[in-house]
């Protein structure tokens, strides 16, 4: 028990340097684990930014191909404001019930709902067709 003692007495800034070493490891190889779940889910993602090179007045009305730009990385938030939606006009038309909702991306949505990305991608455009030509 002497010579344990003695061991730590000696060694107890070199024990607490590798203890404090294995948890900076832990805490990185957490930190990239979490990064990479992150990127995977498409939260990291940098967005598709389309170039349109057409410019529209506030007074033009919404066009065909404008709503065809609408695009999964974006919000329901996004897409509410862009395109002048009331605040709850997808999430009742679609019966979107997560709480995340409008600051959820539609992507995110598709992946969390199990449902295809680009058939609820292809709704939305519908569905803010439908109320622009109201």
């Amino acid at each position: 028990m002497k010579k344990v003692k003695a061991f730590l007495r000696l060694h107890s800034i070199t024990i607490v340097l590798i203890v404090l070493l294995v948890v900076l490891t832990i805490a990185i190889k957490y930190f990239i684990y979490s990064f990479e779940e992150s990127f995977i889910e498409g939260d990291l993602h940098r967005p598709e930014i389309q170039h349109v090179d057409k410019k529209v007045t506030p007074t033009q009305k919404t066009s065909q191909l404008e709503i065809d730009a609408i695009q999964s990385w974006m919000t329901f938030d996004y897409v509410n404001v862009a395109y002048k939606l009331p605040a709850n006009y997808l999430k009742d038309i679609l019966g979107i019930n997560t709480p995340k909702y409008p600051n959820v991306r539609i992507d995110t949505y598709a992946k969390q709902s199990n449902i295809d990305q680009s058939l609820l991608l292809t709704t939305v455009q519908h569905y803010v067709r439908v109320y622009q030509n109201r």
